[in-house]
C-alpha cells in the first residue's frame, strides 16, 4: 500500500498539493457561506421573536417603535444565537442520519488526501531502515535530517534549483505576455478573422503533430540542445486562451470600451490602463498555471538534450534516483537506503516554492478560474 502511495504522490506531488489547497479553499468557502446564511435566518427569527406583527398582539399591548425596537433588535452574532437557542427548530432524525453521513464521508475523503502528505513528511525526516520495514506510518521513527543534508550538499541540486527557478520565471512571464493578448483579441467581435483563428485554436486542441515534428521544427530554429527551449517552448496553451477570452467576455462592460474611445483611447492604451488592471484574478491564475508547468517540467531536458549544467531540479532529482538502482550484493540495499531518503526529501524540496508562491496569488485564484471558466 505505501509502495504504492509513494509513486503516486512522487510523480504528481505539486498537483496533489494544489488540489488540496483548492479543496480546502473551497471548503472553508462553503462553510463561511453557510454561516453567513445561518446569521441571516438567525437574524430574521430573532426579528420575528422580538417584532411579532400588529395582528399578532392582543389589544392591550403596544409594539415596541422607534429607539425602543433598535434597541431589541440584536446587534451581533452572539445576540442572534441566543435569540436562535428559543427558537430553534429541532432537526429530525432523517437530517440527524444525513449530516452524519456526508460528515463521515467527507472525513474519510480528508484522510485519504492528507495521510499519504503527512506520510511523505514524517518519511522524508525518519531513519531510511524504519521507512523500507514499513515502521513509520504515523510518526516520525529515529528523527534523523540527513536526508536534506545529503541532498543540500550536492552541487548539481542547488544549481538545478537556480536552473528552476530562472526557467520558471522567465518562461512564466513569456508565457503570460502572449496568453493575456490573446485572449482579449479574441473576446473582440471585431477581430478580423475571428472565427477562422478560433477554429484554427480548436483543432490544435484534438490533434498534434507529435513529438518527433516537434523536434525537427525546434532543431530548424535553433533551439535543439539549447536550454532556451526549456523557456519558450509551449508558449502559449489554448486552453488558457480560451479561458481568457471567457473571462473578458463576460468582465468587461461594452460601455467602458465606449467611454475610453470617446476619450481618445486606442486599442493598446485601452488594453494596458484599462484592462490590466482589471484583471489580476485572471493572470494570477495564468501564473500559477504556467508557473507550475515550469516547474514540473523535466522531460524536456532528456528530450533535447540539454547540457547537464542545465537541467533543471525535476531532472536533477530524476537522475539521482535513477543512479541510486545500480548496484549488486550490500551495494544494492545501501542504493535503497540512499534512494528511500532522496526520494522523499527531493518530494518536500521541489514543492516548497511553489507552496510559498500559492498563498501570494490565492486571493485572485478561485475568482480567476470560476469567472473565466468555460460554460
Amino acid at each position: 500500500m505505501f509502495e504504492l502511495l509513494e509513486n503516486i504522490f512522487t510523480n504528481n506531488m505539486i498537483s496533489t498539493l494544489s488540489l488540496v489547497i483548492l479543496t480546502i479553499e473551497l471548503a472553508i468557502s462553503g462553510f463561511l457561506l453557510y454561516k453567513r446564511r445561518l446569521n441571516k435566518r438567525f437574524a430574521a427569527v430573532g426579528n420575528s421573536a422580538i417584532r411579532p406583527a400588529k395582528s399578532a398582539l392582543p389589544s392591550n399591548v403596544v409594539m415596541a417603535t422607534g429607539n425602543e425596537a433598535e434597541s431589541q433588535t440584536p446587534r451581533n452574532y452572539n445576540e442572534v444565537k441566543q435569540i436562535a437557542k428559543k427558537n430553534k427548530i429541532k432537526e429530525s432524525k432523517g437530517d440527524v442520519v444525513y449530516y452524519v453521513i456526508c460528515g463521515f464521508i467527507l472525513f474519510l475523503l480528508a484522510v485519504i488526501v492528507i495521510y499519504p502528505l503527512y506520510y511523505i513528511i514524517i518519511a522524508s525526516i525518519s531513519d531510511a531502515d524504519a521507512v523500507m520495514s514499513g515502521d513509520v506510518w504515523l510518526y516520525p521513527v529515529k528523527l534523523t535530517f540527513s536526508g536534506y543534508g545529503s541532498l543540500f550538499q550536492r552541487d548539481d541540486v542547488w544549481r538545478g534549483y537556480f536552473n528552476t527557478i530562472a526557467y520558471t520565471v522567465l518562461g512564466t512571464v513569456f508565457n503570460v505576455v502572449l496568453t493575456i493578448p490573446a485572449g482579449w483579441a479574441l473576446s473582440r467581435d471585431y477581430l478580423p478573422f475571428r472565427k477562422l483563428i478560433t477554429t484554427m485554436l480548436i483543432i490544435t486542441m484534438f490533434f498534434g503533430g507529435g513529438l518527433v515534428p516537434y523536434i525537427i521544427v525546434c532543431r530548424a530554429l535553433g533551439l535543439y540542445q539549447n536550454p532556451l527551449i526549456l523557456i519558450i517552448g509551449g508558449g502559449v496553451s489554448v486552453y488558457n486562451v480560451f479561458m481568457c477570452k471567457s473571462f473578458f467576455s463576460s468582465n468587461v462592460p461594452k460601455e467602458v470600451l465606449e467611454a475610453a474611445q470617446i476619450d481618445g483611447a486606442g486599442e493598446v492604451r485601452t488594453f494596458f490602463d484599462l484592462i490590466l488592471p482589471i484583471s489580476t484574478s485572471i493572470i494570477s491564475v495564468m501564473v500559477l498555471f504556467y508557473a507550475v508547468g515550469h516547474w514540473n517540467n523535466y522531460i524536456d531536458a532528456y528530450i533535447f538534450n540539454i547540457d547537464k549544467s542545465f537541467y533543471p531540479l525535476q531532472t536533477v532529482l530524476d537522475g539521482l534516483l535513477s543512479a541510486t538502482n545500480v548496484g549488486e550484493g550490500e551495494v544494492v540495499v545501501e542504493q535503497m537506503r540512499i534512494a528511500t531518503q532522496v526520494k522523499f526529501t527531493s518530494i518536500i524540496v521541489a514543492t516548497v516554492p511553489i507552496l510559498v508562491l500559492y498563498p501570494m496569488i490565492e486571493k485572485h485564484f478561485g475568482q480567476g478560474v470560476l469567472v473565466g471558466s468555460f460554460k
